[in-house]
């Protein structure tokens, strides 16, 4: 007989605060994201190729841009540049593309299993000597299953990527107006004190469409991975669940971008505090190397932590069946095969 769908939670947050301040479910998101660090070495490798291109490519860029005093740069000079800029602009654009890719698979499959595999009741529960291997077995299953449904997955996410359609070109808009408005002023372009004064107000719009964005995403994607629901019951749902879920999700999306800012970019965090930060920017081309270096280095475990952070706030309300944890490998069959089971939620029909 089939279960019941659970109803969203109207407000999920006054359970999911409690976890926030447990030493158990820090203890388990830390072991999560560190024994996923492996499945992120593809992704990470590819960004840091590509921001190595993207470097090099705008300090050569830059070599062009004629100071007072210079001379003009030599046309037969400035044509192979130019041509050099655009091969490794194209070549880094593909790689981040590609890069990007491979993380979203990646941390798709982090939270799948996240969200299935179920929550210590106690710090002495993680220091089991079997757990990583649960988590390990977890990791596996999960990966299988978004193979196996990876059509379902497609449509529904496709689908919820034309709904935010409006919102992200929005978004697109409102982030290059911003920036134009914060140039600085040049020969060629000079920007009035009153169209400045525009900059905090397109700012303050740019900040709410992206965690407008974020949260739905984040929502969108926990329901889709279940499996439980139809694709036109899915887009319903995640529309549901977005409003209900919008307080919290919204408090979350700002620590989370905070702290990964924070371990990621610091120099971007003291920047806002003090002014004085020619020390930290990235002013040269050693300096930038050095802090793509760490942002590859951060970010494994930076990205499956704040990747946790965000989908517990919705754990309660995608996760409508019970679960048992993995169990370890156990040897079966006459030839000795290695059998690593692992609970699945009810699948059910993918068609609209």
């Amino acid at each position: 007989m089939a279960q019941a769908m659970a109803k969203p939670p109207l407000f999920p947050g006054i359970k999911v605060l409690a976890r926030f301040f447990s030493p158990a479910w820090w203890h388990h998101v830390l072991l999560f994201s560190w024994q996923f660090r492996r499945r992120l070495v593809l992704p990470s490798a590819l960004f840091f190729v590509a921001a190595i291109i993207f470097t090099f490519v705008l300090n050569l860029l830059q070599e062009l841009n004629q100071k007072p005093g210079q001379e003009a740069i030599n046309a037969n000079e400035l044509l192979p540049k130019l041509l050099t800029g655009l091969a490794g602009l194209s070549a880094g654009g593909i790689l981040f593309i590609v890069a990007f890719s491979f993380l979203l698979v990646s941390l798709m499959t982090f939270t799948r299993a996240f969200l299935v595999f179920p929550l210590p009741a106690n710090v002495a529960e993680t220091r089991a000597a079997d757990y990583s291997k649960k988590i390990e077995q977890a990791f596996l299953s999960a990966a299988v299953d978004l193979k196996a449904h990876q059509g379902y997955l497609t449509k529904v996410l496709l689908l919820e990527a034309l709904i935010c359609l409006p919102l992200i070109l929005t978004f697109c808009a409102t982030f290059l107006f911003s920036s134009v408005l914060l140039a600085p002023d040049t020969t060629s372009l000079t920007i009035p004190p009153e169209m400045r004064a525009m900059a905090l107000p397109v700012q303050l719009v740019t900040a709410v469409i992206f965690v407008i964005l974020s949260n739905y995403s984040v929502v969108s994607v926990a329901v889709a991975i279940m499996f439980e629901r139809t694709v036109g019951k899915a887009i319903a749902f995640s529309l549901q669940l977005g409003l209900t879920s919008a307080l919290l999700m919204s408090v979350m999306t700002g620590v989370t971008t905070a702290l990964s800012t924070v371990l990621t970019t610091p120099y971007v965090a003291i920047g806002l505090f003090n002014a004085n930060t020619a020390w930290a920017t990235p002013g040269n081309l050693y300096q930038q190397l050095g802090w793509e270096t760490w942002q590859v280095i951060a970010g494994f475990i930076v990205y499956p932590l704040c990747t946790a952070m965000l989908f517990e706030v919705v754990r309660d309300a995608v996760i409508t069946a019970p679960v048992q944890a993995p169990e370890t490998p156990t040897q079966s069959g006459p030839e000795g095969s290695a059998e690593t089971p692992f609970p699945s939620l009810p699948e059910t029909s993918s068609e609209v």
